[in-house]
């Protein structure tokens, strides 16, 4: 089963996810939970099918995949609440997600992991540094740790990618390593 859930983040922005469950889930039991961080940010999950998310339910995972701030589908100005100086603020999201994982009875708060690829992979690098001591584990894919832009703002990152990329030289633009990397 997929159940929608919102839970509001540490500033009071309310936030989207869904749950899936497994088969035959006993609500007296605590379940481990694996969340699913979406690439993007500019992008947005839904309560479609996914066969993974099936699949790890399937082994006894609680699956939760949520849309923090910066995802699509909620209007601009929410698409716009993590971009440049306000990046960290799609993070705290994830710390009051973990929050209000363990106020759940049926979710174990000690068997939480959180894997997401792109910019997902990114948030699961930066949510591993923030809140280590609340997660269990991480994978992060095609994680943009070290994306290489000018400034914190990944249109100017794609901007960029595009003046180089057609001769593979820099350009006019100067690359850098991205000051907001999540790693130490």
């Amino acid at each position: 089963t997929t159940e929608e859930v919102w839970y509001t983040s540490v500033d009071g922005q309310r936030i989207q996810g869904w749950i899936v469950k497994p088969a035959g889930f006993d609500a007296k039991k605590k379940y481990p939970l694996m969340l699913e961080i979406h690439g993007g940010p500019h992008s947005m999950y839904n309560v479609g099918f996914n066969f993974a998310r099936q699949d790890h339910a399937s082994n006894g995972f609680v699956m939760l995949y949520t849309n923090p701030r910066g995802s699509t589908g909620y209007g601009r100005i929410f698409t716009m609440l993590d971009n440049g100086r306000l990046r960290e603020d799609s993070v705290r999201d994830i710390g009051a997600l973990l929050t209000w994982i363990a106020a759940q009875p049926d979710l174990d708060q000690q068997r939480v992991v959180v894997s997401g690829g792109s910019y997902g992979g990114y948030m699961v690098l930066a949510s591993m540094v923030a809140f280590g001591d609340r997660l269990r584990g991480g994978g992060g894919f095609h994680a943009q740790h070290a994306l290489p832009i000018g400034g914190r703002h990944v249109a100017e990152a794609c901007r960029q990618f595009r003046a180089w990329a057609p001769d593979h030289g820099v350009g006019k633009a100067t690359l850098t390593i991205a000051k907001d990397s999540p790693l130490p």
